[in-house]
């Protein structure tokens, strides 16, 4: 098809998100030679797989999109994919460490090791405690 977007077009679509002028601003922001840039910008060649990455981390869009113009051009966020998996588990561990906290004052077995998990914040010493 003629109409279809190519790598050259989605490249320079980012370029002009990022404000790069042409394909010497794009070798300065990237840090590689213009004789590097220059055939990707003109679509004469891909970039091997690290230029991919370097692209698409420099450019700030998602490298699916930048490759082949598949899903959104946004990179994906996933701290807020992390800050998700933390938050939806906590209640439940939280409800783990009260049975187990119930179990231990009435004299019971405590719940076997490994079913109630311990959460380390980022930077933690590898010491956690469990959530109660």
């Amino acid at each position: 098809m003629a109409d279809e977007e190519t790598f050259a077009d989605r490249l320079k679509t980012a370029m002009r998100r990022n404000h790069i002028g042409g394909p010497a601003a794009l070798a300065e922001k990237l840090g590689v030679s213009p004789t590097t840039a220059g055939p990707w910008y003109n679509g004469l060649r891909l970039p091997d797989l690290a230029g991919l990455v370097l692209l698409a981390e420099k450019l700030e869009v998602s490298l699916d999109w930048l490759l082949r113009g598949v899903g959104p051009i946004d990179p994906p966020d996933l701290g807020a994919y992390e800050r998700g998996v933390k938050e939806g588990t906590e209640p439940y561990l939280r409800a783990l460490a009260e049975i187990g906290e119930v179990r231990r004052r009435a004299g019971m077995e405590p719940l076997p090791p490994g079913i109630i998990p311990t959460m380390e914040e980022p930077g933690d010493s590898g010491d956690s405690a469990e959530l109660g």
